[in-house]
């Protein structure tokens, strides 16, 4: 049943159906903010299948692979849901910071991943979502809360678009600590 905006409570958890290779599977998103024209979930677990951000060492987002993938509405991850989520699925406004550069890109996407900023103390790149994390992990202490599982269970780490060097992104480890991995790397992705 379709619910307005304003009746959703970031403290909840909201599940929805996608098909992931031919199998259907109920899976919960955390609302992790407003914005003036939707809610924001986070994917509580990541993905199962790992990932490079670039074919090579590249620590460039927009358009990266990841970035292709998850937009993508076809074979990627978009096609996971069916139309008519799809079609409830609006653009947010991301922001990207390159890292030899003090000017900062603003985006549209329908999927992205989280910046460093958002799963720390808030920057340029967006503003902390650290405390709603705390909330839907139960957790108190910032690693902990930034940990994140495959659906087996099993702790994962996952990528944040925030570039720290020519060839590398920021990553969250599987003990939830922020740490810098170069773009050629296979590992999890948590989608917005």
């Amino acid at each position: 049943m379709a619910r307005p905006i304003s009746e959703i409570d970031l403290t909840e958890v909201l599940h929805y159906t996608e098909t992931i290779n031919g199998k259907v599977q109920t899976v919960a998103y955390w609302p992790i903010r407003k914005d003036a024209d939707g809610v924001v979930l986070l994917r509580e677990n990541t993905l199962d299948k790992a990932y490079k951000m670039n074919t090579t060492n590249d620590a460039t987002y927009i358009n990266c692979l990841v970035d292709s993938l998850l937009n993508d509405e076809t074979s990627g991850y978009l096609s996971y849901f069916d139309e008519k989520m799809r079609a409830c699925i609006i653009p947010s406004s991301i922001k990207i910071k390159p890292y030899n550069s003090d000017v900062v890109t603003e985006i549209a996407r329908k999927a992205y991943l989280l910046s460093e900023s958002e799963v720390t103390n808030g920057g340029v790149e967006g503003e902390s979502i650290l405390p709603m994390l705390k909330v839907h992990s139960g957790q108190t202490d910032d690693n902990n809360a930034r940990k994140a599982y495959n659906s087996a269970g099993v702790a994962s780490s996952w990528w944040l678009l925030s570039a720290v060097s020519a060839e590398q992104f920021r990553r969250v480890l599987t003990i939830g600590n922020v740490y810098s991995s170069d773009a050629i790397l296979e590992v999890s992705i948590r989608p917005v």
